[in-house]
């Protein structure tokens, strides 16, 4: 048995300094999440196969589908349903897909920050709300190209992985300095702003919305006025 005297000097040995350098372990990464941003004004079908195909191609764990609170690439340029509804007929959309092996859940990061919606910050957040998992950001390969626009690239370009979705056999060209993966999937033409004009108009929209976001756009009376119909004429989904 070591005496007790020993161990007091042993320990009072230790200076500040190198005390001071004594760092707790880091949390192995286990978890692999993907990140799927968007204003989803209304999540559509399209989204929830985005999510289901991507966490398959990359083998991910979990995806959250990340609501948007101020898309500041839109504002301005069409009306934008409040973010509590979007964030309502997202968590319809991941209950309607729920799957035994993918797992697509709705994310409140983005409304809970507050401001303008930026990746870096979502991301940084996330890192760490999630000590144990890494992530991966799914975008479309329109946005891989424009990475080097996003706020914090440089950031970005040194911290985050990308997956670009690739439509129809076409392959993402992403801004140079980033890493990008692609994952091919059919084209699927359907869109948010398709699903607002056919709101409008008084068409169905059964077969492009999951049917509990249906339910929700009737019961809040979305996308029928006027005011957001001429707002939404010409502008992106």
């Amino acid at each position: 048995m070591v005496p007790f005297g020993v161990l007091r000097a042993s320990a009072s040995s230790r200076t500040p300094t190198e005390m001071q350098k004594t760092t707790p372990p880091q949390p192995e990464k286990t978890r692999r999440i993907g990140v799927f941003g968007g204003t989803f004004d209304p999540p559509h079908i399209g989204h929830v196969l985005t999510g289901q195909r991507v966490a398959e191609a990359r083998r991910l764990d979990l995806v959250l589908m990340v609501v948007a609170n101020d898309p500041w690439q839109k504002s301005g340029s069409r009306y934008i349903t409040p973010a509590a509804l979007r964030l309502r007929m997202v968590e319809q959309a991941c209950y309607w897909s729920r799957q035994p092996k993918t797992v697509l859940k709705s994310s409140s990061v983005e409304i809970s920050s507050g401001g303008p919606s930026y990746t870096a910050d979502t991301l940084r957040t996330l890192a760490e709300e999630s000590e144990d998992a890494t992530f991966e950001v799914i975008v479309g390969s329109d946005a891989a190209a424009q990475l080097d626009t996003w706020h914090d690239a440089d950031w970005l370009a040194q911290n985050a992985q990308f997956v670009a979705v690739q439509r129809g056999g076409q392959e993402a060209s992403p801004s140079p300095g980033f890493r990008v993966a692609g994952v091919d999937l059919p084209l699927l033409e359907v869109s948010s702003t398709e699903i607002r004009h056919r709101v409008a108009s008084g068409l169905t929209i059964d077969h492009l919305c999951p049917s509990p976001v249906v339910a929700c756009i009737e019961a809040y009376d979305l996308y029928r006025t006027s005011a957001q119909q001429q707002l939404d004429d010409g502008a992106p989904s």
